[in-house]
């Protein structure tokens, strides 16, 4: 497949060929799902399929193909607990494509911490609306998305996780993306609220930001049990149950992340609030959302 001018793209899916050059085996229905999972296992298949994993948990909730059975059985009993999860994992991507083309024309390249598995449309091509040139950069550490990152499009890849900062701002691809020192977005979808207090989430956002050049953009949802503290009381101790630790957050936590960064407007809301498209109506209750949206520039 030839290389557009794009510095990323998505090579076509059929090929299913990793960045070492080599293609996958064709394993596709051996463990029970229809995805491309199912064509790029490793040598370890158990520890991958027999328990449920974020990343593939989210890839369902969003329609996505990339799961196993043990990812379906949690999304199960999450939904149980809470039937419009999809539509609020929905709500959240569609804040997350809003707030990409909001910045789109106003930044150089776009660093995805926590990239998790790709869905539709890709995130790079939100950023080429308007920046035909723009740099993208996938940052994750989980070895099986690390893989379908680097088999389903050209964008840099790069292994590392916001617990280490010091680490992920080191990797060549991130130092390539920020050595021009213009404008760039940090994209935090749901890494944070995987991050327990004890590790210091907003220190680590903080030595983030710093590395960051004047005029950036940090681009961050979170989960909040604001508007239904019992429900999420239920949906820890399921997603506890999966060895799975989530964080929910207040706002005034979640608003702790952007310390002295300038809130673009309308500032730090629920995400069916953030910047809606025009005539967009959404019939979930803010308890069903219970997700913030919010972005802050770097004066």
């Amino acid at each position: 497949m030839a290389r557009s001018q794009h510095l990323c793209e998505t090579p076509e899916q059929s090929e299913h060929v990793n960045r070492i050059g080599v293609t996958a085996p064709n394993l596709s229905g051996a463990f029970g799902g229809p995805g491309i999972f199912a064509d790029w296992v490793p040598s370890d298949a158990a520890l991958w399929t027999e328990r449920p994993h974020p990343a593939r948990i989210a890839d369902l909730l969003l329609g996505g193909k990339d799961h196993f059975r043990a990812d379906r059985a949690a999304v199960e009993r999450l939904t149980t607990v809470e039937p419009a999860l999809p539509l609020a994992a929905r709500a959240r991507r569609q804040f997350v494509e809003r707030a990409m083309r909001y910045v789109a024309g106003k930044v150089q390249g776009l660093l995805v911490v926590g990239a998790g598995l790709p869905t539709a449309p890709p995130i790079h091509e939100l950023v080429q609306l308007k920046e035909p040139q723009g740099r993208v950069v996938y940052v994750d550490d989980d070895p099986i998305v690390l893989a379908h990152l680097r088999a389903r499009t050209a964008c840099p890849v790069a292994p590392g996780h916001l617990r280490k900062p010091e680490a992920l701002l080191a990797a060549p691809e991130v130092r390539r993306m920020l050595a021009p020192g213009r404008p760039v977005a940090v994209l935090l979808e749901v890494e944070l609220e995987l991050i327990e207090d004890a590790a210091d989430p907003q220190g680590l956002v903080t030595k983030l930001v710093e590395a960051l050049p004047s005029g950036s953009f940090l681009l961050l949802s979170h989960a909040t049990a604001d508007f239904a503290p019992q429900v999420w009381d239920q949906l820890i101790d399921v997603y506890d149950s999966f060895r799975i630790r989530v964080h929910p957050r207040s706002w005034v936590e979640v608003a702790g992340f952007l310390d002295g960064l300038e809130l673009e407007p309308p500032g730090l809301e629920l995400v069916s609030r953030w910047r809606p498209a025009p005539g967009a109506s959404y019939e979930l209750s803010e308890a069903a959302i219970s997700r913030y949206g919010v972005i802050g520039r770097k004066a």
